[in-house]
């Protein structure tokens, strides 16, 4: 099984400094230092430093005010000094990464780095290479033209590809061949959510296994004539309309999974530590039981009532969420499993850290790079193992439902290097 490799907070500043200049000529090459490995980021670095070149860079850096704030920190450290810079680990493919996970294919793993192949993958510079070997003509399309018809297609829209190669074209047809055969388990998951939508109903709605409730209105732009100053001015309203079918569904659950990740990223990295110690303390205790657990008490406080309703989101996904630990003491511990609660505990960072976010960009002190991979990759892999694809199509079409996985990739996301970049 594939190792984790830790780096240490000096090199995760020479990775981010890399990373924030970008574009750069390796070998005759042009190539983007955030699409290779932390490695080859380090060794540019390296390269630059020793050549002295690294401050007069800052003009040509793709983000100059990051890349000259890195530099900075890295100054202020080998002078000893305290820095406060946090540096940039991105999901790879965030929206590719949830569909993989969700339905555990290997394949479409391997492409957006959530399984580790040895390498930073870039799946959409991976796709277009297979365009253009498979291509019969000359591809017209660019990489982040191909980026774009891949994320939206993802998303369940039909027009970006069509308005990219042509609507019945071959280069069309092969777009949807290569990304059937590259990243099978994720692009037919797209396709089945797609199916859940729910013909005229006026909205969608689910529950996330945090507790997060999710609302998706299906509106309609109404347009109205009214006469103003003598001539006609339209005037749009929305207005709740179902309709038979629809696209946003497929998307919005993505996105709101996404969302769920950011929030127990912040969960899992920014605790109370004397709480957690005293709670793994506690579980010690309830494990160590050998009598049927008590569950008359813990049932009146509110955080109770909320605890109660977070263990059966559990029980309906088979996803407990780090937001428990903040709910559970002494006196209602025997409203969930403490084994359970354990599972979570003993993966949780050794000290508590701040992490700024922005989608699905996690911002930290290089301290704690290694903390950030290691806690996203915990997610993906409790993910990846849940049934929450199924409650979620259960909860938004009001019956049972059952998404059946193509894999078992659960254990192999623990290791991954390059879920973050």
């Amino acid at each position: 099984m594939t190792s984790f490799t830790e780096y240490t907070a000096l090199e995760y500043l020479k990775i981010d400094i890399a990373t924030n200049y970008g574009d750069t000529d390796i070998g005759g090459e042009i190539v983007d230092l955030d699409k290779v490995d932390f490695e080859d980021r380090i060794e540019w670095f390296n390269q630059q430093e020793k050549a002295g070149n690294l401050a007069g860079l800052i003009h040509t850096a793709d983000k100059p005010a990051l890349y000259f704030a890195g530099l900075k920190a890295y100054s202020d450290v080998l002078d000893n000094k305290d820095i406060g810079y946090p540096i940039s680990l991105d999901a790879c493919s965030s929206g590719l990464q949830i569909l993989a996970v969700l339905a555990n294919c290997e394949k479409s793993a391997k492409r957006c780095g959530v399984i580790d192949t040895g390498h930073r993958e870039d799946v959409y510079t991976t796709l277009f290479a297979d365009m253009k070997i498979r291509s019969l003509t000359k591809l017209k399309a660019t990489r982040p033209q191909l980026k774009k018809a891949i994320m939206t297609s993802l998303y369940g829209s039909t027009a970006m590809p069509k308005i990219l190669f042509g609507e019945g074209s071959p280069a069309l047809d092969l777009f949807y061949d290569i990304i059937e055969s590259e990243i099978p388990g994720a692009w037919e998951l797209n396709l089945s959510l797609k199916s859940l939508w729910q013909p005229y109903a006026t909205e969608h709605s689910w529950t996330l296994p945090d507790g997060f409730e999710v609302e998706m209105s299906v509106e309609e732009v109404d347009t109205t004539e009214v006469i103003f100053m003598g001539g006609a001015t339209p005037v749009y309203t929305k207005q709740a309309k179902g309709t038979p079918k629809g696209r946003s569904l497929s998307p919005n659950i993505v996105h709101s999974i996404d969302g769920m990740i950011v929030r127990e990223m912040m969960r899992r990295c920014s605790f109370d530590e004397n709480h957690v110690t005293k709670l793994i303390e506690v579980c010690n205790v309830a494990m160590r039981r050998t009598t049927r657990r008590d569950t008359t008490k813990g049932k009146g406080r509110q955080k109770d009532i909320l605890l109660a309703k977070l263990w059966k989101n559990y029980l309906n996904t088979g996803f407990l969420s780090a937001r428990v630990i903040d709910l559970v003491d002494e006196n209602n511990i025997s409203l969930i499993s403490a084994h359970k609660l354990n599972d979570i505990l003993v993966t949780l960072p050794v000290k508590s850290f701040s992490v700024l976010t922005v989608h699905d960009c996690f911002r930290a002190h290089p301290n704690y790079g290694n903390d950030v991979r290691r806690q996203y990759n915990h997610i993906l892999s409790s993910l990846a193992k849940s049934d929450i694809l199924s409650d979620l199509a259960t909860q938004i079409t009001g019956s049972k439902k059952e998404f059946i996985k193509v894999g078992d990739i659960g254990d192999q996301i623990i290791n991954a290097n390059y879920t973050l970049s």
